[in-house]
This record gives C-alpha cells, structure tokens and sequence, in this order.
C-alpha cells in the first residue's frame, strides 16, 4: 500500500499559510522554482525551503531537478482537486 498521509497530518501541512500558498500556486500542474514560491508566500529562502521539505516529505510535493535548479510541484494530479 502506498503512504497515505492521515487527515490530522494533512490538516496540519495546509494549516501554515506560507505552505498552503505555496500549494495553491502549483494547483494549476506547474513546476516552479523555490525562490518562485517563496516569493508568492512572502517567505525567506531559509524559511521556504523549510516548508517545502514538509510537504515532499508528507507527499504532497514532488521534486524535480534540472541542473542547479530544483523545481515543485503537486506530487499527484488528484491532490489539485482534492
């Protein structure tokens, strides 16, 4: 069985703002780069990259790198229209 985070797990990922902004901005299948959405959250790069460790590692992220560049995006399309 794959992991399946718990809806307490989900509930707390969403519940920064920072995070569900980054979130919302890939909602439309998008990769972005970090510095991208840590703009659009209004974040430090300290801190975005923080919160974008979280939601790979709850599975709500996927990481593709391209070069130096590391970009973002929904792990799975059903997570858009969850």
């Amino acid at each position: 069985m794959e992991y399946a985070p718990s809806i307490s797990q989900l509930a707390g990922l969403l519940a920064d703002p920072g995070r569900a902004a980054m979130l919302w901005a890939l909602m439309d299948g998008s990769a972005r780069p970090a510095g991208e959405l840590g703009l659009i959250a209004g974040l430090s790069a300290s801190s975005t990259s923080g919160h974008l460790a979280r939601l790979a590692e709850g599975g709500l992220l996927a990481v593709e790198t391209h070069g130096r560049n590391r970009y973002y995006r929904l792990a799975a399309p059903e997570i858009g229209v969850a």
